[in-house]
């Protein structure tokens, strides 16, 4: 391959790359607000939250599919301290149940 087309492929799949990596923290970021939002009405009241945590489910599947490596997703999800503290909270809150 010629070495200015192997440049220039390497820039494309780094774009690439930054472009998934970016649309992922985006999602997340989204699915962290949607978990925060509903565990916080669950602990202050007393309300069905089934339709938010199937759309949550939902949202974190769109992620999934993201076009990129499932190691993309992983490693942004397990770089988000926010949405794993708010996992463990909902992972604690049904042990309590």
């Amino acid at each position: 391959m010629d070495p200015i087309a192997k440049k220039l492929s390497q820039k494309k799949n780094l774009e690439k790359h930054v472009e998934i990596k970016l649309d992922l923290e985006d999602k997340l970021a989204g699915i962290n607000k949607l978990l925060c939002d509903v565990l916080c009405s669950a602990i202050n009241q007393a309300v069905s939250i089934k339709d938010d945590f199937e759309i949550i489910l939902d949202e974190l599947q769109i992620a999934l599919d993201t076009r990129g490596s499932r190691n993309e997703f992983i490693t942004i999800f397990q770089s988000n301290n926010s949405l794993l503290l708010n996992f463990r909270i909902l992972f604690n809150l049904e042990k309590g149940n």
